[in-house]
């Protein structure tokens, strides 16, 4: 989608900078117009980007190890490990932009040892924990830019 954001920021500048109409005709509103779709554009285009950087960071050293014989989930995140399984997760805290059509979300998990950590939803597998343990029920909680603490 950012992509074709740029693209259609692009073309939109192409058209501002071709446009055979004179300002002292008073239609000066028409330049006003294509400038606020090229910003607005670019705009969309730079926030998909940075939600991508934010959670691609948290997710590019991510191992996630499913042992279905004794029901256990390791996750191995930034040189730590923690084990999850249903008598260790105390709650999960899921962050979206529910409502939006580009939906981003992360996963925040508190251990019952006290041990906090997060995991992106664009990361693979993230959605298999839930299929895995289904007696957890996440908390949700609506963010219009869920970037990753």
């Amino acid at each position: 989608m950012a992509y074709i954001f740029t693209f259609m920021a692009g073309i939109f500048t192409t058209i501002l900078f071709n446009l055979n109409v004179y300002p002292s005709d008073g239609d000066w509103r028409s330049y006003l117009m294509f400038a606020i779709i090229v910003v607005m554009l670019l705009f969309l285009a730079g926030w998909i980007h940075i939600l991508h950087i934010n959670h691609w960071k948290h997710s590019k050293n991510l191992v996630l190890t499913f042992d279905p014989e004794s029901k256990t989930v390791w996750v191995e995140k930034d040189g730590n490990e923690f084990v999850l399984r249903e008598d260790t997760i105390a709650s999960v805290d899921v962050y979206s932009n529910h409502t939006s059509r580009y939906i981003v979300q992360y996963f925040k998990f508190i251990l019952t040892s006290g041990e906090v950590f997060y995991l992106s939803g664009q990361a693979k597998g993230v959605a298999a924990i839930f299929e895995y343990f289904k007696k957890i029920t996440p908390i949700h909680h609506k963010r219009r830019f869920p970037l990753m603490p």
